[in-house]
């Protein structure tokens, strides 16, 4: 007998299993020193770097639970000042597994998509979440993703609430800058580490 996991309660587990374990984190003395020197102009310049992804980096990625969120990878991705501009494709909360519905049926159960443009202020995050553990764990919602740094970005506004934006880096010296200019943008935000997917 199969017993379906109620819609909210399967989202609250995906996000205590995505989340991992966090603690309380601080900036390495290179991004605290590079951080020291940054202007604005600086920080929007590396941030527009890294939400591009190449051959070692992921870029930008969206994750969303319920509702389900992705990013439009075919679609523009800019930063302009301290705000990231991209579309993002939006639709009901999923249930992950196999199901042994008929092929029609499975295709009339699937949410509809609506894509919408999202612009997130990195001078307005609440808080700072880096995980350095399987982060390739995302492939689902971030296909471009590479093993390393997941740096995950929580706005104020923006965003719906049980959605998430990241940035991919591959390298140390790479997230570095990248906290430089998150923490130069906002200088609030709670910063805190975690182990991974």
């Amino acid at each position: 007998m199969m017993h379906k996991i109620p819609g909210p309660i399967l989202a609250i587990s995906l996000v205590i299993v995505l989340s991992g374990c966090a603690a309380p984190a601080r900036l390495s003395e290179d991004a605290a020193a590079l951080r020291a020197t940054m202007t604005a102009g600086e920080a929007s310049r590396i941030l527009s770097t890294y939400v591009m992804a190449d051959e070692s980096r992921g870029g930008l990625c969206l994750i969303g639970f319920n509702p389900g969120a992705t990013l439009d990878y075919s679609a523009e991705i800019s930063v302009r000042g301290s705000t990231i501009l991209f579309t993002g494709l939006f639709g009901e909360g999923q249930f992950f597994g196999k199901t042994f519905l008929p092929d029609t049926q499975v295709e009339a159960l699937k949410p509809k998509v609506e894509a919408k443009e999202v612009r997130v202020d990195a001078s307005g995050l609440r808080e700072i979440r880096v995980l350095s553990r399987n982060v390739e764990n995302t492939k689902t919602w971030c296909p471009n993703v590479k093993p390393s740094y997941l740096v995950v970005m929580k706005p104020h506004d923006g965003l719906p609430a049980d959605a998430e934006l990241a940035i991919n880096v591959a390298r140390t010296a790479e997230l570095d800058r990248l906290l430089a200019a998150l923490t130069h943008l906002s200088p609030g935000a709670r910063l805190v580490g975690g182990t991974g997917m």
